[in-house]
């Protein structure tokens, strides 16, 4: 713990927009996605994977993943399900998913297809739906760019630009300076309209999933739930909107269009017995 807490300003959340209204509807999601006007500009495939795999790497310095390969493959097969429900399935983009083996209670995305989330929050959650929520979640905000239009914002245009060009020294040292952007992210956060905009995507991936949409609700009521002064809790919660106006919002987001996509938990038995491996 001593060694996250050292690392720790380097990481932030996001279980947990503007850029594009979501209707809370199947058949939306993929014409949805289709549309949205990132305000991050056409920033290239590769450009994009990049970054990510930056960031990402900063992160795995910071904390290491869970050293169970088992862990690591559940959790890749449930995310890369999600991912074809997305209009970047896994033939476009390269998905990756992993645990931190750390006790905070967070998640964490990427550009490019990068998600996280920490040991502390699945040993959490009470079945396999409410972890495709929480992937489901960030995925979200990979779907939208979130995190590539906040370093957009803050750093200088012409600081992003140089991402965009070909290799130069002036490119590396743009590719640097977006990187410490990003990874302050993590210990600033989101804006709190990107983690609504995430958490409802995330409900409407779930579902098409074939997951119930409304266990992401149950995980937040939680975390809702835990005591805000435990030490574990700090950074997300420094970097989320308050988790009860989050639970507001969703709910209200999805009275009465997801009623019918809920259903009761499926393969709990391979969910626990990774949640187990974890615990012991």
């Amino acid at each position: 713990m001593r060694r996250f807490a050292r690392c720790a300003g380097l990481l932030a959340a996001a279980i947990a927009g503007n850029t594009w209204a979501l209707e809370l509807n199947l058949d939306s999601l993929t014409k949805g996605i289709e549309k949205l006007q990132y305000a991050t500009g056409n920033v290239p495939r590769k450009k994009e994977i990049q970054l990510g795999e930056e960031l990402s790497a900063g992160l795995l310095g910071a904390v290491k993943l869970v050293d169970d390969a088992e862990v690591h493959s559940y959790v890749n097969h449930l995310g890369r399900w999600l991912a074809e429900q997305t209009s970047r399935n896994n033939k476009k983009w390269p998905w990756r998913f992993g645990v931190l083996d750390t006790d905070t209670v967070n998640a964490f995305a990427a550009p490019g297809g990068h998600v996280f989330v920490t040991r502390g929050l699945f040993v959490l959650l009470e079945n396999e739906a409410e972890l495709a929520g929480v992937l489901a979640h960030e995925m979200g905000h990979v779907l939208e760019k979130h995190h590539l239009g906040a370093i957009q914002k803050s750093t200088q245009g012409e600081v992003f630009q140089e991402l965009l060009v070909k290799s130069t020294k002036k490119n590396r040292a743009a590719l640097k300076t977006l990187m410490g952007a990003g990874m302050q992210l993590y210990s600033r956060g989101l804006e709190r309209d990107d983690e609504y905009a995430a958490d409802r995507l995330g409900v409407v991936i779930a579902a098409r999933a074939g997951y119930d949409p409304f266990a992401l609700l149950d995980v937040l009521t939680t975390v809702d739930s835990l005591d805000p002064h435990d030490p574990n809790l700090t950074l997300m919660f420094s970097t989320h909107p308050p988790t009860g106006e989050r639970l507001a919002r969703l709910d209200r987001a999805m009275e009465g269009k997801l009623d019918k996509y809920a259903s009761p938990s499926t393969d709990a038995d391979r969910f626990l017995n990774i949640r187990n491996k974890l615990l012991n």
